[in-house]
């Protein structure tokens, strides 16, 4: 359940027009559901351990959304790496001593 410290920030954030009401209401965990967790088994791993692919109805689900409006309204830092091509041609010329 959503507590009063993250609701209060959540109508802050739509006060501000930082989330549409749609956001808003996807971000409040009013119900409770318990999540549902769906993985699959990594054979390739001598002890097989899962991967988790999916935690539908989780009170961490609607972060996703989070992250695309933070990631539209932020600059990116000069340190962020968008894919291991991109971090192979920055460490290219790079020199590490012994």
């Amino acid at each position: 359940m959503t507590d009063f410290l993250t609701k209060k920030k959540y109508v802050h954030w739509k006060e501000k027009e930082f989330i549409t009401d749609q956001t808003y209401k996807k971000l409040l965990c009013t119900d409770g559901i318990l999540p549902r967790i769906y993985a699959l088994p990594k054979v390739h791993e001598s002890d097989c351990p899962f991967r988790i692919t999916s935690f539908l109805d989780s009170s961490l689900y609607p972060l996703a959304f989070l992250y695309k409006i933070i990631a539209r309204k932020s600059s990116k830092l000069a340190s962020h790496i968008e894919n291991s091509f991109q971090l192979i041609q920055k460490l290219q010329d790079t020199v590490l001593d012994k």
